[in-house]
């Protein structure tokens, strides 16, 4: 049912057969996962302390592109964008001094999600 349009409600019945149906919801399925266009390697670039995301996404229902990492107390997480113009999500992001491993995440509005993770060095 992957891309098409389906209609589902609930008709619930008691124990002395008196019954209720909820409304009527019509919802389109997506079971697919967004898809990175550019090579995993090329949708990230940096300059001395800079690290710059230009992200070409395919996705329909695209719901935000994020990365975390841990700062060696928690796990961070940070939005690079929640919305897509022209396919793509671009952002300029400033880190301090050391060693890196984000994993960058792209989330659908279906929950379905792709993750890829880069490493650097900040010196």
């Amino acid at each position: 049912f992957d891309g098409r349009e389906i209609e589902y409600w609930f008709e619930l019945t008691d124990i002395v057969g008196n019954s209720v149906e909820s409304r009527h919801i019509q919802l389109i399925v997506d079971v697919t996962s967004p898809v990175i266009l550019n090579n995993p390697s090329s949708f990230w670039s940096q300059d001395n302390k800079y690290i710059y995301f230009d992200i070409l996404i395919d996705e329909k229902n695209f719901y935000r592109a994020s990365y975390s990492y841990y700062d060696g107390e928690k796990i961070r997480e940070r939005r690079i964008c929640s919305r897509l113009i022209d396919n793509r999500c671009s952002k300029k992001v400033i880190f301090k001094s050391g060693s890196y491993a984000l994993d960058v995440m792209i989330v659908d509005k279906a929950g379905n999600s792709i993750s890829k993770r880069i490493e650097f060095e900040v010196v």
